[in-house]
């Protein structure tokens, strides 16, 4: 089968899952499919991902990024220092 470009229309769900239904002469099988948001879409305001929401919570380690980089700055200038 040759490359088509259908262009269809569609509504993201709240939980981010983009559903769609393809006219019914396309075959079964694997399919590439390329996926193109238009501006419009993208100014419906919250997070890109919705459903991402929340996903690394309590997987990374609950620290003090600031701290770390003052205590990384005062080693290399200890270090630097003659």
């Amino acid at each position: 089968m040759r490359a088509r470009t259908l262009t269809l229309q569609t509504e993201i769900a709240e939980d981010g899952v983009l559903r769609l239904e393809v006219p019914w002469d396309l075959p079964p099988g694997p399919a590439e499919v390329s996926l193109v948001v238009l501006p419009e879409a993208l100014d419906a305001g919250g997070p890109p991902y919705p459903s991402l929401r929340g996903v690394w919570a309590g997987k990374m380690p609950d620290i003090d990024v600031d701290a770390e980089l003052r205590e990384m700055d005062r080693e290399w200038r200890d270090q630097l220092e003659p």
